[in-house]
C-alpha cells in the first residue's frame, strides 16, 4: 500500500476514469450515499444540496416529506424564445440588461436563508412552492419576474416585503391593499435598486404600490380623466 509521497516502480499507463453512476446535475461529480443530495422528479438526476446552495432548513423540509416532489433549477425554467437572448446594438444581451445583482456576501445569503426559514412556518403546499421559487431564482435571477402581493397593510410588514423581493429577485413587485396615505413618505418604503410608484386611497383601505427594478426602462403614464377611478 502506497503512502503519501511514495512512487510506484511500474505505474503503467493511467487508466481512464469511468463516469460516475450518479453525477451531480450541477458539478457533475459523483453523488455518494454519505452526501446530502436531492433527486429531480423531471430529469431524474441527483444534485448535491451544497452545489444548489440549499439551506439546511429547506433540505430538511424535503427530507421529512418524501411525498413532495422537487424539480431542479434547469427543469423549473419556463420555455424561452431564442429572441430573448438576441444581442442589442452594443453587444449586450437583453438578459444582462434585466439582471439584478446576485448575492455576493455571506450577509446577503443569510438574509435569503432567513427568509426561507420564515416560510417553513406557513402552509406546507405554499412552503414547497416558495422554496422551489427561491431555489430557481438563485440560479436564474436574469429571467424577468413580475410578482403581486396583497399585503393587507404595509406599515408593519415592509421589512418582510423587502426580504421577499430580495429573495426571489423580482424585477417588478405590485403590492395591493397598502392602506397608507400621503402622511407616509416615500423614503419609508424605498428599496435600493428599485423605483417606487404608489397610488394611495384618500380614506382607509385600498392603495397600490409598484416597486420596479432600476435596471428596467419605465415611465409613469397619466391616464385621461375618463379612465381615472
Amino acid at each position: 500500500m502506497l503512502s503519501c509521497g511514495d512512487i510506484a516502480t511500474n505505474p503503467g499507463p493511467k487508466g481512464t476514469k469511468s463516469s460516475p453512476k450518479y453525477p451531480c446535475g450541477e458539478c457533475q461529480k459523483a453523488v455518494r450515499n454519505n452526501q446530502d443530495a436531492i433527486l429531480c422528479i423531471n430529469c431524474n438526476k441527483w444534485s448535491h444540496a451544497k452545489c444548489l446552495q440549499m439551506s439546511r432548513s429547506i433540505f430538511q423540509y424535503y427530507l421529512e416529506r418524501p411525498d413532495i416532489e422537487w424539480c431542479c433549477p434547469t427543469c423549473a425554467l419556463p420555455p424561452l424564445n431564442d429572441s430573448f437572448f438576441v444581442e442589442d446594438s452594443e453587444g449586450e444581451t437583453l438578459s444582462s440588461i434585466m439582471e439584478i445583482n446576485p448575492p455576493e456576501t455571506d450577509q446577503e445569503r443569510l438574509v435569503q436563508d432567513n427568509a426561507a426559514e420564515m416560510l417553513l412556518s406557513k402552509d406546507e403546499e405554499t412552503i414547497a412552492d416558495n422554496a422551489q421559487l427561491e431555489l430557481s431564482r438563485r440560479y436564474h435571477g436574469k429571467d424577468r419576474l413580475i410578482a403581486h402581493l396583497n399585503i393587507n397593510s404595509i406599515q408593519n410588514k415592509f421589512e418582510e416585503l423587502r426580504s421577499t423581493i430580495k429573495t426571489i429577485r423580482a424585477h417588478i413587485m405590485f403590492v395591493s391593499e397598502t392602506q397608507i396615505d400621503a402622511s407616509y413618505p416615500n423614503a419609508q418604503f424605498s428599496i435600493p435598486g428599485y423605483s417606487l410608484y404608489r397610488n394611495d386611497r384618500k380614506k382607509g383601505g385600498g392603495g397600490i404600490m409598484a416597486l420596479i427594478s432600476t435596471s428596467l426602462s419605465k415611465k409613469r403614464l397619466k391616464l385621461d380623466k375618463v379612465f381615472s377611478a
